[in-house]
């Protein structure tokens, strides 16, 4: 086995030339070898695949499709494919990536393919270069890409062509996590894997690595960008007084629109706005009311209603041209 790991690294590793690779192997397995971070040993469950799991959610809105993708694999590609078929008369489209930490290459090209249809990027391995390329039309006459810290990897590959492409407009507040590498990996047995940094991805413009990519055009995440935090979640009886109350106070006011006489104290005029508003009929709150408010404030602090980019991108695409 230890022959075999040490072939595949010879062979695959993208900084193999650099290193004598030999000494360098526990480093690797141990994930920390400073020339690559990204190397580790892996330990999996049987019968587990990225490629099964749903990391995507898309909508509807104005007449255009909105699509929320934390992972790239081939379900949320399906899924990507099933929804433009289905609503087929849609041009438009917002790809949230605010949050995507990357994903298979082969089937971020199968995306680019989708969304953007032409493209060209350039993969570097320790054998040479390799280029991919497409010169197809999209049916998207409009794209809008919302990004982040946490748009990261195979993300920033969407990212950075989208920089490149003349209908397509990069919103975000910061510029991206910065990570252009391609990461394989190798079986040791039935429940360990090892990966290692075999590629990194070029395209016109920048690499990404290191700063991260920036966006067209900087718009601040939140409307209301101050999240109200609670020190600690424990129930209350009417009458107590507590900073948490008032907290809780200032996020019924933000979710339910009502504005309270009195703060600190819980009493019968939070209980008639948890009652008509929430649905909490006692006198006393519990922790899982509490945690109910907080779930639904989460909803609203990180939703549509909340979102500035969103709200921006959605003007955007309603402009004549982009």
């Amino acid at each position: 086995m230890y022959r075999t790991i040490l072939k595949t690294i010879k062979e695959n590793w993208l900084y193999a030339d650099e290193y004598d690779y030999e000494k360098d192997i526990s480093a690797i397995f141990y994930g920390i070898n400073k020339r690559d971070k990204y190397a580790k040993v892996i330990s999996v469950c049987k019968n587990t695949s990225k490629n099964n799991v749903t990391n995507a959610k898309f909508n509807i809105v104005n007449n255009f499709l909105y699509c929320k993708i934390t992972y790239i694999n081939q379900r949320s590609i399906d899924e990507l494919t099933e929804n433009i078929e289905k609503h087929s008369s849609i041009c438009s489209t917002i790809l949230d990536l605010r949050n995507c930490i990357g994903g298979d290459l082969m089937q971020t090209i199968r995306m680019m393919d989708i969304i953007y249809g032409r493209y060209q990027f350039c993969l570097v391995k320790k054998d040479g270069k390799e280029l991919f390329f497409n010169n197809h039309s999209s049916k998207f006459s409009k794209i809008v890409l919302l990004v982040g810290k946490g748009t990261i990897s195979a993300a920033e590959l969407v990212t950075g062509i989208g920089l490149n492409n003349n209908k397509t407009v990069v919103i975000g507040s910061e510029s991206t996590f910065g990570k252009n590498t391609v990461q394989k990996t190798w079986s040791l047995d039935d429940n360990t894997i090892y990966e290692l940094t075999v590629a990194r991805f070029e395209f016109e413009g920048s690499t990404c690595s290191g700063n991260g990519l920036n966006p067209n055009i900087t718009v601040n995440r939140f409307i209301d960008e101050d999240y109200i935090e609670l020190n600690n979640i424990s129930s209350y009886c009417i009458s107590d007084i507590s900073i948490n109350i008032m907290k809780i106070q200032l996020i019924l006011e933000k979710l339910c629109g009502v504005k309270f006489d009195n703060y600190g104290m819980l009493n019968d005029e939070i209980f008639s706005v948890l009652n008509n508003y929430m649905g909490i009929t006692s006198k006393y709150l519990s922790i899982q009311d509490i945690q109910l408010i907080l779930d639904r404030y989460n909803k609203y602090f990180y939703g549509y209603l909340n979102d500035r980019q969103f709200e921006y991108a959605k003007n955007l695409l309603s402009e004549s041209e982009i």
